[in-house]
């Protein structure tokens, strides 16, 4: 069918605005806008068959919504108000009923229903324009600040903002608390039990631990940022009653819908420490992009150990100055630690001790630093727990031993140190 026949086809079917009727043919030409389009379709065609020229404010394809660009694109503004945001993306929900008006269009005149341009399409579009003059900030089509989603049905604007991803070292510096918030195991973190006002165990917390390293870094962050709530992720973790010191543990902190984007991350640094002294000191080295999420985690990241050991009897300096030097290099079988059993699967693990160096304090007591592969068990490497994990320090001297205290005192990837990789690095507001 020539163009002009299906201009004919398309016109006879009643009212069409231009924008529609420059949709379906959006394949045909560029430069020209859908509505320029489909008022030059309408000149032509009104001057070949001497009628008179149309302008249709209705429209039996969008019912008006072509018309209604700049009410969209002023919403979207409003609900935009104090979020700040560089880069943004509309999106949109059509209705039911305008998504078929475009479909039986399409099978009237006989196109494929992917011909052209949809409805949804041009008002993505055109809106997207409109609300880049009115707030001077770019449209992307990957990853924006925020995104604004167009209820077609609900006459509504859903503001989805995007999280933003903090890179940084944590130092803990006490014991006893674990790395992120850890739920009251009776009450499941509701705080509230069936039979009770609140929960005796937690008095009503909803944690096991009264802190976390989690909280005492991302309650400050959640607050200076105007986000909602955050998710922790770190290069592995320490147990409860270790600390981390030395060159901190990498770790990233995503900020869910944060109202705030451009912080001086120094500045951030600064409130976190004041905030947790004593507790936790963090580096933060800057924005990054989700990806860094993954990186952290997948980093083959070894670690230094230095423990406080105690030996159930006295012993002999040469005993121990041997077994030290056989676990220097060793490749370690270690079945699933007893003290984690409930919740890791129980499997062999073959993992490589990578040095070891100690001294005797005394008969009964020495300070032993194992720098490891990852995934390595101190506690075991040193008790044994019960053989299931061989060699141990224990079995390697044939006296019963345990850890006192555990610090970490470096975690690197493999033999150097961690390094954030530059594609990863997405600095707000800084050089």
């Amino acid at each position: 069918m020539v163009l002009f026949e299906k201009v004919h086809k398309i016109l006879k079917q009643g009212e069409i605005c231009d924008s529609c009727l420059g949709q379906i043919f959006a394949d045909d030409g560029h430069g020209l806008t859908n509505g320029e389009r489909g008022r030059s379709l309408k000149v032509v065609y009104a001057m070949k068959n001497k009628e008179t020229i149309k302008t249709e404010m209705d429209c039996w394809i969008c019912l008006g919504e072509s018309f209604l660009f700049d009410e969209w694109a002023a919403s979207v503004t409003e609900n935009l108000n104090g979020i700040e945001f560089e880069t943004y993306k509309i999106g949109s929900f059509m209705s039911p009923l305008l998504e078929e008006n475009g479909k039986l269009l399409r099978e009237i005149i006989g196109e494929d229903l992917d011909c052209g341009e949809s409805l949804k399409t041009e008002m993505n579009r055109e809106v997207g324009k409109l609300v880049g003059d009115k707030t001077g900030k770019k449209f992307v089509a990957d990853n924006p600040d925020v995104m604004a989603m167009l209820n077609i049905s609900t006459r509504s604007v859903d503001i989805q903002v995007n999280p933003i991803f903090i890179y940084g070292r944590y130092r803990k510096m006490i014991r006893g608390i674990p790395q992120t918030r850890w739920p009251c195991g009776k009450c499941k973190g509701s705080g509230e039990m069936i039979d009770e006002i609140v929960c005796k165990e937690c008095n009503g917390s909803g944690k096991q631990y009264e802190e976390s390293v989690q909280e005492l870094i991302a309650d400050r962050m959640v607050v200076l940022m105007q986000g909602r709530d955050c998710v922790f992720h770190g290069a592995g973790r320490e147990d409860i009653d270790a600390k981390m010191l030395g060159n901190g543990r990498p770790f990233v902190m995503e900020i869910k819908f944060p109202n705030r984007r451009f912080m001086d991350i120094t500045q951030l640094e600064i409130e976190i420490n004041q905030k947790a002294i004593g507790k936790v000191e963090v580096e933060l080295q800057g924005f990054v992009s989700k990806k860094m999420v993954a990186h952290i985690k997948e980093l083959p990241a070894a670690k230094t150990y230095r423990a406080r050991v105690k030996f159930s009897s006295p012993v002999e300096l040469s005993l121990f100055k041997n077994a030290i030097e056989k676990l220097n290099g060793i490749e370690i079988e270690q079945m699933t630690p007893t003290r984690v059993a409930h919740r890791r699967a129980n499997k062999m693990r073959l993992r490589k001790v990578y040095s070891a160096s100690g001294n005797l304090e005394s008969e009964t007591e020495a300070m032993v630093e194992i720098h490891g592969e990852k995934g390595l068990y101190i506690k075991e490497l040193v008790s044994g727990d019960g053989r299931k994990t061989r060699p141990s320090l224990s079995e390697l001297i044939g006296v019963e031993a345990c850890v006192e205290s555990l610090d970490v005192t470096s975690v690197i990837a493999e033999d150097q140190d961690f390094i954030v990789p530059e594609y990863m690095l997405e600095y707000i507001g800084e050089e």
